[in-house]
């Protein structure tokens, strides 16, 4: 029960995004079966073939209109939704350029079904499906979705729909009333459109400005390689249905749409869900979390498929046709929903969230190459029909599945690397274990100690972040640590690592009063004995790494001090520089040092105070709870002990985080000491963080560290990770 609470808590947004866009998509599966049988058997197969290939054409304009801002602004949205002046340029921008490219896309739209022979005598019916853009236009979607409110996009759309299904059921008698269908579904585009803008425009942190052409022209190109994508691949998602028109007939582009809203029908919960997870995903990179979704998510369509198998001929028989023709190749096509849920899992939550849109535009090209050649062969062996088509279907959503995942595999954006697979085996037991601890000890040696510092910490980067790590041009918090262990190296920094050298720095600094009363120095693991320690409690450490440690409350307590002194050993045999390439670890003479233990009256263990200091200057403060179990959490304050709004949290061996917790902190009475003495102690450093400890209204020194979590923790939102980044002024190399 208790990690079920854990995980409804952790998960929450995502739950309510997929909840709500699950009932939008449950609508859109039982949509058409309100109202295909209805206009099916009201205008025939015909007409309807007809009323559907123009609805296709106009929705194929959308494309221009979108220009790839429903993915790219999505994303945009989800990092900087707490940025007022980011948030206000997306906006902005991006409601400007869609109603321009929809002005210059009706132009075309028009000068085209005026001049082109196929369209006469039917010209007020595409005309009339032009409007559909207009939820393109003016509906934004990518908002609401970028700052995971996606009740608005249900309640608008549902809302809709409904109104105009009504008065399609009043209005439409016969046959000649078709003119009614894109009539009614544009006035909903527009109604809809209209209402989801002005709740955008409404909301307190969107201020909506005029920019400098330079500034439409970034997101344009920033925009551009996913309009292309859904351009390319546009060719075989939708130009089908313009050569089954052209070259079959209108009742074959009735079945062929009917084939395909199925398979739609079957994968709508891929949309909820990609959707739902898709502000998350963007923000932490967490691949693991994306293929446990993915999986469970292809169970479930591979259950509708199932059912919509087995009920295929009750379905063409509510839809009023009763001798549906190609029935065996229906069934191919559908087959093809599988493949189809993990393609858009690849593309939207694994390629788009890691900014590899050159990966997924160069899968659309080569998958639209594939169709291309498909169709070109039977056109030319002249065996361009309806059942051929459909098989052609089936075979690219397949390709298109595999050649994706080739990409995610190739370059390492799904899979573990080597060391955390055969690791397994390693800290296992059995024949396993035993083959494995050899191998992986040969590759720790290759990693750690042959392989150049800044490969090994570009390799570390990318598995741990999900993302490239840029040296050249660091903007985030964890590239420019990353930078910082490259490039900023000083003896001040070898000094302020080493756990003893750093006394007299912090003592000609702040005072030697604030130095935790050290008992013992010893390069001789022997010393550590009975004998040689006091009776009060005390810590024992290593100088010259991080975390090596044992806290000793009473010595009458230790059952075994040969494997205290064995700890010990190993760890003075260690250097901390292979392990992290932090290099001011490197060159730090190995000892062990034992301090008083640090305790409150009630003899508690006092507080840590963490400081991250940025150009010498104090601004947030990290405070650890519970550490050393499974309820460890972290909270994080200003200055001012007001809660940030980010965490930097590390992974638990069960799986969960150090996320922050609700406790009511109240501000140490010793916090203006401890950000005075940490102004103090960074001041030579671009980013250090200093730690204290308060004890009855004493300031204890802890330690300096400079690379956080060695850089490798993601900063929740990621925008945090930029903002704190832009803190961070970079010496010269």
């Amino acid at each position: 029960m208790g990690n079920l609470s854990f995980l409804v808590k952790k998960y929450n947004n995502v739950l309510q995004n997929f909840s709500y866009l699950t009932v939008l998509q449950v609508f859109n599966i039982f949509f058409p079966v309100i109202i295909y049988p209805f206009l099916i058997d009201l205008f025939g197969l015909e007409l309807w073939g007809k009323i559907i290939l123009a609805q296709s054409l106009a929705l194929y304009v959308s494309l221009f209109v979108d220009f790839g801002f429903d993915r790219y602004a999505t994303k945009e949205v989800s990092i900087f939704r707490n940025d007022t002046e980011n948030l206000s340029k997306i906006v902005s921008c991006v409601v400007m350029l869609r109603l321009a490219l929809g002005i210059v896309a009706f132009t075309l739209y028009f000068l085209a079904i005026y001049n082109i022979d196929f369209f006469k005598g039917d010209e007020v019916l595409y005309l009339l499906f032009f409007g559909l853009n207009f939820n393109f236009i003016l509906f934004p979607k990518w908002f609401f979705q970028g700052i995971e409110q996606m009740k608005y996009i249900v309640i608008i759309n549902v809302s809709i729909k409904l109104a105009f299904v009504f008065l399609m059921f009043l209005t439409i008698e016969t046959r000649d009333d078709y003119i009614y269908v894109p009539l009614f579904f544009s006035l909903g585009a527009l109604v809809g459109g209209a209402i989801g803008l002005g709740i955008m425009l409404g909301f307190k942190k969107v201020q909506f400005r005029l920019y400098e052409f330079n500034t439409y022209y970034h997101y344009l190109k920033q925009s551009y390689l996913l309009f292309a994508s859904s351009l390319v691949v546009s060719i075989k998602d939708r130009f089908n249905i313009f050569i089954v028109g052209y070259f079959l007939g209108m009742q074959e582009v009735a079945l062929y749409d009917i084939s395909i809203k199925m398979i739609s029908i079957i994968t709508q919960p891929v949309e909820s869900i990609n959707g739902a997870i898709f502000p998350k995903v963007s923000k932490e990179l967490n691949m693991t979390f994306v293929k446990k979704v993915a999986m469970y998510t292809l169970l479930f369509v591979l259950s509708l498929l199932l059912v919509v198998q087995f009920f295929l001929y009750d379905i063409f028989s509510f839809l009023n046709i009763d001798e549906p023709q190609n029935v065996g190749s229906i069934r191919l096509v559908l087959l093809s929903a599988p493949f189809l849920t993990l393609s858009v899992f690849l593309a939207r939550n694994c390629l788009i969230v890691h900014n590899k849109f050159n990966l997924l535009f160069k899968s659309m090209v080569w998958t639209t190459v594939f169709y291309s050649c498909l169709i070109a062969i039977l056109f030319f062996v002249g065996h361009l029909t309806f059942n051929y088509i459909l098989i052609v279907v089936f075979l690219v959503y397949l390709f298109e599945f595999l050649y994706r995942y080739f990409l995610a595999k190739h370059n390492n954006l799904l899979s573990m690397k080597i060391r955390e697979k055969i690791g397994r085996y390693y800290y296992g037991k059995g024949t396993f274990g035993f083959i494995m601890k050899p191998m992986v000890f040969v590759y720790d040696i290759w990693r750690h100690h042959i392989m150049d510092e800044k490969t090994f910490i570009q390799n570390r980067f990318k598995r741990r972040m999900g993302y490239e790590l840029n040296l050249d041009n660091p903007q985030t918090l964890n590239e420019k640590i990353q930078w910082l262990k490259l490039y900023d190296r000083t003896d001040l920094h070898t000094i302020c690592a080493d756990k003893i050298e750093v006394r007299n720095y912090v003592e000609q600094k702040i005072g030697k009063e604030h130095l935790i009363p050290m008992l013992l120095v010893t390069e001789n693991v022997e010393d550590i004995t009975y004998e040689t320690l006091p009776e009060s409690p005390f810590i024992i450490k290593t100088n010259h790494d991080s975390g090596s440690y044992k806290i000793i409350k009473d010595k009458n307590e230790v059952k075994n001090w040969k494997v205290l002194r064995q700890f010990f050993a190993k760890k003075l045999k260690t250097n901390f520089y292979y392990s992290s390439k932090e290099w001011q670890y490197k060159h730090i003479p190995p000892k062990i040092l034992v301090e008083r233990l640090l305790q409150s009256k009630d003899g508690e263990i006092p507080k840590d105070y963490k400081v991250h200091c940025f150009g010498g200057k104090p601004k947030y403060i990290q405070l650890d709870f519970d550490r050393g179990t499974e309820h460890h959490s972290r909270n994080w304050y200003d200055e001012n002990w007001d809660k940030a709004n980010f965490h930097w949290a590390i992974k638990l061996k069960s799986g969960k985080e150090t996320l922050p917790n609700k406790f009511n902190v109240p501000k140490p009475p010793t916090l203006e000491k401890i950000l005075k003495f940490a102004e103090i102690l960074s001041e030579p450093f671009a980013y250090a963080r200093v730690d204290f400890y308060s004890v009855e209204g004493k300031v204890y020194f802890g330690e300096i560290t400079f690379h956080h979590d060695s850089g490798f923790r993601p900063i929740v939102p990621k925008e945090w990770d930029y903002k704190l980044g832009e803190m961070v002024r970079l010496p010269r190399k």
